[in-house]
């Protein structure tokens, strides 16, 4: 098995082999650490964002930009504007008639992609720690199961930033500091590694639930409010009465709403009236704002909805194993992106709100961090990874 495949096989949710449950304390501090600083490799977080947080550690400083996000969903053409001026709260509710719609099949897939971002000495950012990874489940028993991943080209984010880049003379590769050490990037692709095939199918692990369900327990899946909230929001609607105050607010944060409602989203075949439900679910929590209209790193329009993080987070865990707080300096959101015409979910991303700290030199709208569905859905036929790469 090569480095990265071992890599991605070493987080696996707990279904398929893995650590069991986290307490309170080290799930707050992993997930709030995440969120404010790099995590290296995104490829190792997916499949569980809040099912096994320990694996997002990182250490950030100066020259480090955090970024990750979850997908699904089918891409719509790439266009639009960040933000543009329209009702953004009616264009998602009728996104979520149209998700009603979407079509199931033989097999499920997801194509995701996950990258991090840094701010190189030269002054410009970069999307390092680039991957991307492909799954299929069957919907039948013994129908069989397969994941893939590949390393992707670190590149510059913005169109600035390749400016940037090739004034310094377009180099072939990006050392940049993270998790307390120096890495070291390249503009090179990798090839498609697969793991082990499996022999399961018929199965589907379900954030929220804790459980792996069958196609016929997916069509039983709530479509009420708040059962829906219970369901798949149990941190959020339901914190632990011993739970230090500062903890139980951010876990109760409109924020880690929107994280926890992305991991479902990226990582769970919902039904599509489950799947329209949640979305009119999220978008109504208090602090959930609509954003109209945005542009993904992919290039997609999309409608979103997000919520604006906290200034402080958990640095550390203290001997009595209680969190210790720091202010960031800085104002991030974290959104949720569909697509406008069929409801589907494009992924998640996190913005700068108000620059300060290592993002002093950075405008609003910075992307932070994403995790974007290249593409995902129902087929009839066995699905295999693309060749092309994604980004031109």
């Amino acid at each position: 098995m090569t480095d990265l495949m071992r890599r991605l096989a070493e987080v696996r949710p707990a279904h398929l082999g893995g650590d069991g449950p986290i307490d309170d304390a080290v799930r707050t501090a992993e997930l709030n650490r995440a969120f404010t600083q790099p995590r290296e490799a995104a490829r190792r977080r997916r499949r569980g964002r809040v099912l096994i947080p320990a694996v997002l550690a990182g250490t950030a400083t100066v020259t480090a930009v955090a970024l990750a996000v979850g997908a699904g969903g089918h891409s719509p053409a790439p266009g639009g504007s960040r933000p543009a001026p329209l009702d953004g709260r009616s264009v998602l509710l009728a996104a979520a008639d149209e998700a009603e719609k979407l079509p199931t099949g033989n097999y499920w897939f997801t194509d995701q992609i996950q990258g991090q971002s840094y701010l190189v000495k030269a002054g410009y950012a970069i999307t390092g720690a680039h991957s991307e990874t492909f799954e299929w489940t069957a919907a039948k028993v013994g129908g069989g199961h397969l994941f893939y991943g590949r390393d992707l080209p670190a590149r510059p984010l913005t169109k600035e930033d390749e400016a940037a880049w090739r004034k310094a003379g377009a180099p072939t590769s990006f050392r940049v500091w993270s998790n307390d050490h120096y890495g070291t990037y390249t503009t090179k692709a990798g090839s498609w590694s697969a793991d082990r095939p499996h022999e399961t199918g018929g199965k589907f692990f379900v954030p929220g639930t804790g459980r792996e369900l069958s196609p016929a327990e997916l069509q039983n899946l709530p479509t009420d409010s708040a059962t829906l909230k219970k369901t798949f929001l149990p941190v959020v609607g339901k914190v632990r009465a011993n739970s230090d105050p500062a903890v139980a607010r951010w876990l109760t944060d409109p924020a880690h709403l929107i994280l926890q409602a992305g991991n479902v989203f990226a990582n769970a075949p919902l039904p599509p009236k489950v799947h329209a439900a949640l979305m009119r679910t999220v978008a109504a929590q208090p602090g959930v704002r609509s954003l109209g209209t945005v542009t993904d790193p992919l290039g997609r329009r999309a409608i979103a909805i997000g919520a604006d993080w906290s200034d402080s987070r958990i640095a550390g865990l203290g001997k009595d194993r209680k969190p210790r707080w720091e202010k960031i300096g800085y104002t991030a959101r974290e959104e949720l992106l569909f697509d406008p015409h069929t409801g589907a979910y494009l992924g998640d991303q996190r913005v700068l709100v108000k620059p300060g700290a290592e993002y002093r030199t950075r405008k609003p709208g910075f992307v932070i961090n994403y995790w974007l569905a290249r593409s995902s859905g129902w087929t009839q036929k066995k699905p295999s990874p693309p060749t092309s790469l994604p980004f031109k």
